[in-house]
């Protein structure tokens, strides 16, 4: 009966065991995404240690449930400010595809202590737009003065500065730059004297005034519509145009001027006040499912509220 008893307990916990194992194998994998997000890790870092900054794009955003590469456009991550921000460096970026999941890197670093902006990334699918926040890089240090102790994740220490070295290469080069500018003045005036006289440049034309441009865009969105154009292009023209129009008032990038910048920036001046429910209201439409003819009123009213916010009385 021992015997049995032993044999029985020894198949149920045997059968207990692959019960559990199939229940957890029987979990299934992670839910997709269905958002677009962006984060960086860590936000706070000692001084030479590497942040990254993390975005990532589902195909489920765009509408879509694969990507062909072939057929597809690739979607555009316009960095420039980030890559061009002060106080730290874009040691690496890389982008890629996690599954069907758009994914953009960027590894960071700063090596002076103090609080960093991160600025926006901007990612160009087709007619869709989408826009990282500006994030806040803290560094800090929490080392001793006298603390030399190398510890992990600072990356590869850079080898000593040979100052002799480069101090020669710097006045070589000075040396065969003046050189060289004296060898050209030279060439330069031998050339001058035998050159064939050059009709002079015509005078540059006065720029143009942003809200004549402005309003030449409106009246040609107004045309594109009339003679029928799909409402997602001319919902599109009409967020370009506001950008782009901001962006010759205020000379920058017409990139830099997202709809969260906007408001963050600009949402003391009373015009921009007045637009800002249009582009909200665009954006809204390119994200959820609206029929035509919703979109359509949303251009027709978007037209109007721009009129007479920027071009009224002018």
């Amino acid at each position: 009966m021992m015997i049995t008893f032993k044999g029985s307990f020894t198949f149920s916990v045997a059968v207990a065991l692959l019960a559990c194992s199939a229940g957890l194998g029987a979990a299934g994998p992670a839910p997709p995404e269905t958002e677009f997000s962006f984060k960086l890790d860590p936000a706070s870092v000692e001084p030479g240690q590497r942040a990254v900054l993390e975005i990532r794009l589902p195909f489920s955003v765009l509408g879509v449930e694969d990507w062909d590469d072939e057929s597809d456009s690739t979607p555009e991550a316009k960095d420039d400010l980030l890559t061009a921000s002060r106080g730290f460096e874009v040691l690496e970026r890389d982008y890629r595809r996690d599954g069907n999941t758009f994914v953009w890197r960027y590894q960071i670093a700063a090596y002076r202590a103090g609080s960093y902006l991160v600025p926006p990334v901007e990612i160009k699918a087709g007619p869709n737009t989408f826009s990282s926040i500006v994030s806040i890089l803290s560094v800090k240090s929490t080392r001793g003065q006298g603390d030399i102790e190398v510890r992990e994740g600072y990356g590869v220490l850079s080898p000593p500065w040979r100052w002799k070295l480069w101090l020669g290469i710097l006045l070589a080069a000075l040396a065969m730059g003046a050189a060289g500018t004296t060898l050209w003045r030279w060439l330069a005036v031998r050339l001058r004297r035998h050159a064939p006289p050059q009709p002079q440049a015509a005078a540059s034309l006065p720029e143009e005034d942003p809200r004549d441009w402005l309003r030449r865009e409106i009246q040609r969105i107004h045309t594109e519509r009339e003679e029928g154009a799909p409402a997602d292009q001319t919902l599109d023209r009409l967020t370009t145009a506001v950008r782009e129009y901001f962006s010759r008032w205020l000379r920058l990038p017409a990139f830099a001027w997202t709809t969260p910048e906007l408001h963050r920036r600009l949402a003391h001046d009373e015009e921009v006040r007045q637009v800002l429910p249009v582009l909200d209201q665009c954006d809204e439409c390119r994200f959820l499912p609206w029929s035509y003819l919703a979109k359509d009123t949303v251009v027709i009213e978007g037209l109007a509220q721009v009129e007479k916010a920027l071009l009224c009385g002018t």
